[in-house]
């Protein structure tokens, strides 16, 4: 049935993992030249086109078909796609690169001039979280544990209620959903060598940001080894 077919799809073949490396290495371009020209006074669909217009640069002359789906979001609350964009605004860029259909997964954060104390404790939150996650990201694991740990070290941070359906997801041949296995509470798959997985820490708050730092791992018999490179800290515009 489709939970046996979830299970396969979960373990990926070195030409899945080689695509979801190449999508992660195009997004990672595309994020680069966007935060290399973002400015205030533009607009959010100013910063996808950047964004794009990097990927399609990384990507140029290669054989494979490119699609994107981009997810970014300035400032505090939902605001228009037309919105200019102030000193001071916080921003996150989650992003998703398919490279033949297998769609790459990330989230980096970032503010235009220097961030407020609130918002540079907010994102350091995120980022000691998401260390306690990714030293869980193991092989005979259970994501339900990677979840309890995150949720926990959140917890001593000062954030006890907060509660998150998933910190992630599978990823593969699927452009723009979410894929099995999800990394929930409830869960009690076990983590394989083979699984690539997008591990991701949200965490909005009305009057400071919407931060989400997510990456690509690629689950080996050593370990979690990240797709990523580029630096997870909070970017100055």
């Amino acid at each position: 049935g489709t939970h046996v077919l979830d299970r396969l799809r979960a373990i990926k073949s070195g030409k899945e993992v080689e695509l979801l490396r190449l999508g992660i290495e195009y997004s990672e371009a595309g994020m680069s030249h966007m935060l290399s020209n973002a400015a205030t006074g533009m607009t959010t669909t100013e910063l996808i086109s950047l964004y794009r217009t990097g990927v399609k640069g990384a990507s140029c002359g290669v054989s494979h078909t490119i699609d994107t789906k981009e997810f970014v979001f300035v400032g505090d609350r939902e605001r228009s796609a037309a919105a200019i964009i102030s000193r001071g605004d916080a921003a996150k860029a989650d992003m998703v690169c398919a490279v033949d259909g297998y769609g790459a997964d990330m989230s980096r954060n970032f503010v235009f001039g220097p961030p407020t104390s609130d918002q540079q404790r907010l994102h350091a939150i995120v980022e000691r979280a998401f260390e306690c996650g990714e030293a869980e990201l193991i092989p005979g694991n259970l994501l339900g544990n990677v979840h309890k740990v995150v949720s926990e070290c959140l917890g001593r941070e000062g954030l006890p209620s907060y509660c998150r359906g998933h910190f992630g997801h599978g990823v593969g041949n699927s452009v723009f959903s979410e894929q099995w296995p999800f990394i929930s509470a409830e869960s009690q798959v076990e983590i394989q060598p083979g699984m690539v997985l997008a591990f991701e820490v949200p965490l909005y708050v009305d009057g400071v940001a919407r931060f989400n730092l997510e990456e690509q791992f690629h689950i080996t018999e050593g370990g979690a080894v990240s797709m990523n490179r580029m630096r997870r800290g909070l970017t100055v515009i």
